[in-house]
């Protein structure tokens, strides 16, 4: 993320009181993205509280306290970017916010990096680096690929022989309707699975080898 990718997300008579550089501010994007489960561009105190959870610190912090210096309609709608940037960046009186940033940054910025590589492997991204100094999303990339064959997401460098459990042949569904009442025939190996929304019991694959990519 450059200077210019986050100065629209930050009102312009903001920008000359944040005393973070472009790197700090990509890594608090980054995190206020990942904790925005919503996808609505605000932290809600709920969200933030099951950061919280996630992090083990639920026992002796609250969302609440935290919100403490917001504004009234960020408590209730909750924090943009730019007052989550705000609150953690310019409190010059040491509020609750820029405290639990300033003693957790790490931990939170750990589960930000995991959950933010599990999306990234889940939707299939491959982050193209920069020519000259890889930004910090660089970072954040699990980068991997797909099976055709098992349909599960994999590393090249751990792929082999074994890796990939699957069904060659084609399946054919009972009832034509998807619940935990169909059954699947695999036609390779006559194994069955029993429901398919959920499935109940899988039906074992009966072919072994490596994985392959779409």
């Amino acid at each position: 993320m450059s200077e210019d990718d986050w100065r629209h997300l930050i009102p312009a008579g903001k920008r000359a009181n944040i005393p973070l550089n472009t790197d700090e501010i990509t890594e608090l994007y980054v995190t206020f993205k990942t904790m925005d489960d919503n996808g609505n561009d605000r932290l809600e105190k709920e969200e933030l509280q099951q950061v919280l959870i996630a992090t083990g610190q639920e026992a002796t912090i609250s969302a609440e306290s935290l919100f403490e210096n917001a504004s009234a309609k960020a408590k209730v709608d909750g924090l943009d970017f730019a007052e989550f940037l705000d609150l953690i960046s310019n409190n010059s009186m040491g509020g609750p916010m820029s405290n639990w940033w300033k003693n957790n940054r790490k931990l939170v910025k750990t589960y930000s990096d995991r959950k933010t590589a599990n999306l990234a492997a889940s939707l299939q991204i491959q982050h193209k680096k920069r020519d000259q100094d890889d930004d910090a999303l660089d970072s954040f990339i699990n980068k991997g690929q797909r099976c055709i064959q098992c349909h599960q997401n994999f590393r090249e460098d751990q792929n082999n022989d074994e890796a990939c459990k699957y069904h060659p042949g084609p399946s054919a569904m009972h009832t034509g309707v998807e619940n935990y009442m169909d059954r699947v025939t695999y036609k390779c190996c006559d194994r069955e699975q029993i429901g398919t929304n959920p499935v109940l019991t899988a039906a074992p694959p009966c072919m072994v080898g490596k994985h392959k990519a779409t």
